[in-house]
């Protein structure tokens, strides 16, 4: 095998000849870009234990919410008329599915805060029953040009979220959110024929392919297993047993816009690239991998992020090439920098985001690698690996809290899966969301007694 390996400007991709030898984020606007703010001011003790780290740069046009109190429920319709796109004021921050009892946080955002003085905004949600619920709104502290307000649905359906100044409904205004049932575990598979046990299985990876299949990285049996999106039987197995110097030893694997997988290989301290049906395509890596873990293919720019657990940092590569691009981060407790970074994953808009678990927080960066914000607070205390969906929120695995966290985009609790019922988690080491109409989590749980892969729906 050939490895052309270069540690200071490109690293070409190496040869497949055969040879034996993965603080909440500030309250955005569109005023302010590069100046920073002080800390939000709130009585709520949720919010207290938030370290803010304040650097403004926008995920997108959303912006971050506080917990409100108690909503008045009044029966009423909502107005059907369109929001006003010339109004100085709009609605951000909701997704557009939700779960049962989940904690959702709206942003009125005012280009012009002179409007406040100049009619009163109301807000209100209207439930599948035909129930508007009155929605208390607060102004921000921090800076005068937001409110913020905060609901839980409590019933299946869509729900349609209004916002008015004086009598018109402001830009995002009315929002429709499709809420379904509290997660329930509808599958468990991969216990009896295909996973290895131990501690080497934290290591290992899991994604969702283009087609819907689950694809898992097995460490300890040197193979890749893709299972079958519709019942969980093992469909292929992937290896590359005499390929490369040493044994292949896949950590995690991620997939491209156009199906293939990019898996890391902790045994050869590279990235191989294959097709979904197992075809070789290329390897490659950099003199500067130490640690490979977690990887992630952002189709947004081409390109391919591996983490280096012991180096601290984490490596970009070209998907067609493999070339060697440039690392960001390195050792350390400062913004953009990591201890042990352990997962990372990409949003829908090109920003990356990385699990820090030496730091116990979640960092995001935009797709320029200039960091944005990072989370951390006492709910997050050992962050092993963490996915995003469509609605940018984000979930993480919390290892020896035996949970997993999902957090709204600024990092504020939204709901979580946890241990006390039969569904419960004991080792959730990886997770992915699938991108279908109703989403669905699947968590790989390192239960020593039952090691396999849970989907909740």
């Amino acid at each position: 095998m050939k490895t052309s390996d270069t540690s200071d400007n490109a690293c070409e991709p190496m040869e497949s000849s055969q040879t034996s030898t993965d603080t909440h984020r500030p309250i955005e606007t569109n005023k302010t870009s590069d100046d920073e703010h002080g800390p939000m001011k709130t009585s709520q003790t949720y919010d207290d234990r938030i370290t803010r780290k304040r650097q403004v740069q926008s995920l997108d046009t959303d912006t971050e919410s506080h917990r409100q109190p108690p909503a008045t429920k009044t029966r009423a319709m909502s107005s059907n008329s369109k929001h006003n796109n010339t109004l100085p004021v709009k609605l951000t921050n909701l997704p557009k599915m939700a779960r049962l009892h989940d904690t959702l946080y709206g942003v009125v955002q005012h280009n012009s805060p002179d409007s406040l003085h100049k009619k009163v905004i109301t807000a209100d949600i209207l439930d599948p029953n035909g129930v508007v619920t009155k929605l208390h709104l607060t102004d921000n502290q921090d800076r005068g040009n937001c409110q913020l307000f905060q609901f839980s649905p409590e019933t299946e359906g869509r729900h349609v979220v209004s916002v008015k100044l004086g009598h018109e409904h402001i830009h995002g205004s009315p929002h429709y959110l499709n809420v379904f049932p509290t997660w329930e575990q509808k599958q468990s598979f991969g216990e009896d024929g295909y996973t290895g046990r131990g501690h080497e299985n934290t290591m290992s990876g899991i994604a969702v392919d283009n087609t819907g299949n689950i694809v898992m990285t097995e460490f300890k049996k040197r193979q890749v297993v893709v299972f079958d999106k519709t019942h969980g039987k093992c469909e292929r197995i992937i290896s590359f047993p005499s390929k490369f110097a040493k044994p292949f030893h896949p950590t995690d694997v991620a997939v491209s816009a156009e199906n293939n997988y990019y898996i890391t290989d902790y045994g050869n301290m590279q990235v191989v690239s294959c097709s979904c049906t197992g075809v070789f395509i290329q390897n490659f890596t950099s003199k500067r991998m130490k640690s490979v873990c977690r990887i992630a293919v952002n189709n947004s720019n081409s390109t391919v992020y591996v983490v280096d657990k012991s180096s601290h940092c984490i490596h970009k590569f070209c998907t067609d090439k493999g070339s060697y691009l440039n690392s960001i981060g390195d050792c350390g407790s400062g913004d953009g920098q990591f201890r042990n970074p352990n997962c990372i994953t990409i949003n829908r808009h090109g920003h990356v985001i990385v699990s820090d678990a030496g730091n116990q927080r979640i960092q995001i960066f935009d797709k320029s690698d200039k960091f944005l914000y990072s989370i951390q607070d006492n709910l997050i205390t050992s962050p092993v690996a963490v996915t995003v969906d469509m609605d940018n929120q984000i979930y993480v695995c919390n290892l020896y809290n035996t949970e997993v966290l999902k957090l709204d985009q600024h990092g504020r609790l939204v709901n979580r899966i946890n241990t006390g019922n039969d569904d419960s988690l004991v080792w959730p080491t990886a997770i992915v969301v699938t991108h279908s109409l109703t989403t669905k989590l699947v968590i790989k749980d390192n239960d020593p007694a039952n090691f396999c892969i849970k989907v909740f729906v």
